[in-house]
């Protein structure tokens, strides 16, 4: 089976691309002599946010990869873990879209920059949905080649690595949003 391997390198170009992205992000490039402009509210929830996801979502793929996607699915004490897992990654992504309204309430009004990083961050959304959707098409048909069938455990999973992608996008957004702003 081909799929632990292909998820595995998935899962380690997405730290790499991560590690090099919050790299540039957080060194602020800017001349020496200029004074640094301090990260607004939303950069902030942005980033932490974005944290939080990934140390949930890497929690849930070491589960999948260590334990196996059909053990999990078989096992009822197992199944409830990653869901328990899963749910933490709603709520957190709930709570910090309540925390970012209550934020930009408070301050009563958003500058032009602010409103243009919200206007263009949910365009990584479907990015980044529809490399996971893809990734998951290639990873499924090269494991599953000539059976009968794909075993449903990989659906749920599909749906659950397809929704992880699209809470993660959005800080992901924010984040470049205000890189090139």
């Amino acid at each position: 089976m081909l799929f632990p391997y292909i998820a595995v390198i998935v899962f380690v170009g997405l730290i790499a691309f991560g590690f090099v992205f919050f790299r540039n992000v957080l060194a602020l490039r800017q001349p020496k002599d200029a004074e640094p402009i301090p990260a607004t509210i939303l950069q902030r929830i942005a980033f932490w946010g974005l944290m939080a996801g990934l140390l949930l979502v890497a929690a849930a793929a070491w589960m999948v990869i260590s334990i196996g996607a059909e053990v999990i699915y078989d096992n009822d004490d197992l199944r409830l873990q990653f869901t328990g897992i899963v749910m933490l990654g709603l709520a957190l992504f709930a709570a910090l879209s309540a925390w970012t309204g209550i934020a930009l309430k408070r301050r009563a009004k958003l500058d032009e920059r602010d409103i243009a990083v919200l206007a263009q961050a949910p365009m990584v959304q479907g990015a980044l949905m529809l490399l996971t959707l893809a990734a998951w098409e290639i990873g499924l048909q090269e494991t599953f080649r000539g059976t009968p069938g794909i075993p449903v455990t990989y659906i749920h999973l599909m749906f659950w690595s397809c929704l992880a992608a699209n809470m993660l996008a959005l800080p992901i957004g924010i984040l470049i949003g205000y890189r090139k702003g």
